[in-house]
């Protein structure tokens, strides 16, 4: 039995990243890359140490801005150049709708990165909070690298808030007690 196997291998300032497949895909012929901001191998790539348990590029806010960006060359957020609301005005606050799902016209867009060093190409998607896919080419993604590193990054911040419940919640130690024994 045969199996071909194609990998994609990523290397940067000395560290690689096999990316999996998972990671990966085409649309209208040009071939996609995932840049989820809690991989493993993405944070290891960018110079996290390896002994951090789970790293996330949450913390990096180039990253934020690049998504911000496109959220808002696709529309999905208000841009923030908005007038702001006096308090005289006697305009009424109108209920919020909820945004219809529009047919994305562009399969792809262009964001021109916050430092000025170029412009990256990135898949247009329909949900904010979906993570920045960018054309696989070497010379796209080593400014967007390059862009993440200038930021002091730490990769320890967590990706999302955790909360134990039901049976696994610690009941609190009793410390008043133990304390008033020890002054006695």
């Amino acid at each position: 039995m045969v199996t071909i196997v194609k990998q994609v291998k990523l290397e940067f300032q000395g560290r690689s990243w096999v990316v999996p497949p998972g990671f990966l895909f085409q649309e209208d012929g040009e071939e996609f890359v995932r840049l989820r901001p809690s991989c493993h191998g993405l944070c290891i790539l960018l110079g996290c140490d390896k002994k951090i348990r789970n790293p996330s590029l949450k913390g990096s806010t180039a990253l934020k801005q690049l998504v911000d960006g496109r959220n808002c060359k696709l529309g999905l957020i208000e841009s923030k150049d908005e007038k702001p609301k006096l308090f005289g005005d006697d305009e009424r606050a109108s209920p919020k709708k909820k945004r219809k799902v529009q047919a994305v016209e562009t399969k792809k867009l262009d964001l021109d990165l916050p430092d000025g060093s170029g412009i990256v190409t990135v898949k247009a998607v329909k949900w904010t909070r979906e993570d920045l896919s960018v054309v696989l080419e070497a010379e796209q993604l080593e400014r967007l690298f390059n862009l993440i590193m200038k930021d002091e990054l730490s990769f320890d911040v967590q990706s999302r808030a955790y909360r134990r419940t039901g049976k696994h919640v610690k009941a609190a130690k009793k410390e008043t007690d133990d304390s008033s024994c020890q002054s006695d």
